[in-house]
């Protein structure tokens, strides 16, 4: 259906577009090993949303709130898709 193509190509730009904000942004600092150590997502305290912005305003990014959601929807679906989400 119409509406289904619809629903999933806004989901690839989402991924995209996430991934491109990552890896011109994050990429300088670390790699994929990051984000392979689990103890982070094992921390029932680990929030993706709120680490994604502290370390946005860390290097003075200043992503507006659907840049970090592309970005947490990218890691979610590549690194973390077996964490839990927030309420």
């Amino acid at each position: 259906s119409i509406v289904a193509q619809t629903f999933a190509q806004q989901i690839d730009t989402r991924l995209q577009r996430g991934q491109a904000l990552h890896d011109t942004i994050c990429r300088g600092c670390h790699e994929d090993n990051m984000y392979t150590d689990r103890h982070l997502s094992r921390n029932p305290y680990f929030d993706l949303r709120m680490q994604t912005r502290l370390w946005s305003e860390v290097v003075n990014v200043k992503w507006r709130n659907d840049e970090i959601d592309d970005v947490v929807y990218f890691l979610k679906q590549t690194y973390y898709s077996d964490v839990p989400s927030k309420p």
